[in-house]
């Protein structure tokens, strides 16, 4: 291995493996995982990368499927050897998936990098955010401090690992402390609920679709939850009664506010604030700086950061489009307010990004799928507000030749069937509005703001 080579991600976690070798890990399904076993996964794997790729290369090594701790255990062994773990999200459709492996295959990164998660943009384009080693350890620091998270801590972690919420909010941050991580390979609220109750965790991640659905579960009310200290909330704006439910319950609803490419730490309202603050995204943690950029007559502005835990740029991009300024800053697109006493709230987003069941859509990516269909002459895409999902996806469709004679759900059901073919299921518009044209200004714009329902 080079002298040069710098390795702190890695070094951390042999450190505390090596200081609680008999302490649980990783608890998945009925395996039980050792630190000092998951430091010997670790390292076999790290050899097994090795001997295929060696140190120089950066190679990045993708991941597409369900929560499993070869997640981890593929991390750290990056780390080690200087490799770049790429998660994918596996519910994108296969030319996604296709696309994304192409981007990520050329292109030279910069020293330390471990983490290239990819996150669509606004041009339908996807983007990938690359992290360091030195980044990762810093969100893990900020974490720590944001659930006062300790080794005698059990966290319960249900949402995806190839988001950076459900990777680096809790899961990598406890193996970096030394706690125990029960991880499930996806979300369901019976077994999240069932979990509580028999394993006792101490902490927990949620998002609106999966708050809605712990609280819709037959057995919210009779089980036992006082083994959570607090549950900690993330993704997009919590409805205030989804909250409160839990408030009732006597468990805190904290808040972690961040983005793919802010580690995702930068804002938290702590346990110990929440029923002051209920809602509100909190106080940047102590190594960013936060602040608002063009703001109005209202306070309100663009939510920018600067932190030790931020992307080093997007992957590919350089200059402007890295998506982190010349000093170091990246405009979340979130438009916020600043209170008297520093708390962040988070009023909209700039951008046109939809947040459904805790999915980031961006309405160009259908658009664009949209556009190929040789019926179709125009289409705009715009979120609304819905009970389960948060937000969901509406599209309007302007026919290049009406067919008044065909039935709205014939016409439905042929795009949906047409837009499978080249974007993930969860992307697909809920709703078609076929319209005669679509409301644009005197500069050709489309109005969208004129499309969403009152």
């Amino acid at each position: 291995m080079s002298p040069a080579f710098e390795r702190p991600l890695f070094d951390r976690f042999a450190h505390i493996a090596n200081a609680y070798p008999h302490h649980i890990a990783l608890i998945f399904k009925e395996e039980r995982i050792t630190y000092s076993s998951l430091l010997v996964r670790v390292n076999d794997k790290a050899n097994a990368l090795q001997a295929t790729w060696g140190l120089a290369s950066q190679a990045r090594i993708h991941y597409v499927g369900l929560n499993d701790p070869e997640q981890m255990v593929t991390l750290l062994a990056c780390a080690k050897v200087g490799a770049i773990f790429l998660p994918i999200n596996y519910r994108l459709a296969d030319a996604e998936i296709a696309q994304i492996k192409r981007d990520a295959q050329s292109g030279v990164s910069s020293a330390n990098a471990c983490l290239l998660v990819y996150t669509s943009g606004t041009t339908g384009e996807p983007k990938g955010a690359l992290h360091t080693q030195d980044g990762l350890l810093a969100n893990a620091s900020a974490s720590w401090a944001a659930h006062q998270m300790t080794q005698g801590d059990v966290v319960l972690s249900t949402l995806p690992l190839f988001h950076v919420g459900g990777l680096c909010i809790q899961t990598l941050p406890a193996l970096l402390i030394g706690a125990t991580v029960i991880l499930h390979d996806r979300f369901d609220a019976t077994a999240w609920l069932a979990t509580v109750q028999t394993h006792r965790p101490t902490l927990s991640l949620l998002v609106p679709a999966t708050m809605k659905a712990v609280q819709g579960s037959p057995t919210w009310l009779e089980t036992d939850l006082s083994s959570l200290r607090g549950v900690m909330a993330g993704s997009s704006t919590i409805p205030r009664h989804f909250i409160d439910s839990f408030h009732s319950r006597g468990i805190p609803i904290g808040q972690i506010y961040g983005t793919t490419e802010t580690g995702p730490v930068s804002a938290v309202l702590p346990f110990d604030k929440a029923l002051t603050h209920p809602g509100f995204a909190g106080w940047p943690h102590a190594d960013c700086k936060l602040e608002l950029q063009h703001t109005n007559e209202h306070g309100v502005g663009e939510v920018c950061i600067k932190a030790n835990n931020l992307m080093i740029g997007y992957w590919n991009k350089t200059g402007t489009n890295s998506g982190v300024d010349t000093q170091g800053v990246f405009n979340t697109g979130d438009l916020g307010r600043l209170h008297p006493d520093g708390c962040l709230e988070i009023v909209g987003r700039s951008k046109d990004m939809i947040i459904s069941g805790g999915e980031n859509i961006y309405p160009a990516e259908i658009e664009n799928a949209l556009l190929a269909h040789p019926d179709i002459e125009e289409c705009a895409v715009v979120g609304v507000v819905d009970n389960q999902w948060g937000e969901i996806p509406i599209a309007y469709v302007v026919l290049k030749n009406a067919q008044d004679d065909a039935p709205q759900a014939t016409l439905d059901m042929a795009l949906q069937a047409f837009l499978l073919e080249r974007i993930a299921k969860f992307k697909l518009p809920k709703r078609y509005v076929f319209l005669d044209a679509l409301p644009k200004s005197a500069l050709g714009k489309v109005l969208k703001a004129q499309l969403k329902p009152a």
